[in-house]
């Protein structure tokens, strides 16, 4: 029987992720912006529990990086955080749906 939580938050993962695709990193036109995004990004992996281990580092780093006038240093950094966490809620998708297959029997 399903849990109508987990159907739930299956259902608003499934939404982030496609509305994700709609301000995709492509859209982003500056450092600042993308930061933005990934901070966005990687605030939702982290409140579902999946937040890898070094995405707010390369955020902190594109932050630093403008902050000293990187600006294409600081895109690269932020989009690659962007990237990283939006990969977090895709394997925190599967992992809530598929939990099952990785308990030993």
């Amino acid at each position: 029987m399903i849990n109508i939580n987990t159907l739930l938050s299956s259902l608003v993962l499934s939404l982030m992720l496609a509305l994700s695709g709609l301000a995709s990193a492509a859209e982003a036109t500056n450092a600042t912006q993308m930061i933005a995004e990934a901070e966005v990004m990687n605030k939702a992996a982290g409140e579902i529990g999946y937040e890898w281990r070094d995405t707010a580092s390369y955020i902190a780093d594109a932050k630093k990086a403008l902050a000293d006038g990187q600006e294409d240093q600081a895109y690269q950094l932020a989009n690659e955080a962007y990237e990283q966490a939006k990969l977090a809620l895709e394997q925190g998708k599967l992992m809530r749906e598929n939990w099952q297959q990785y308990i030993p029997m």
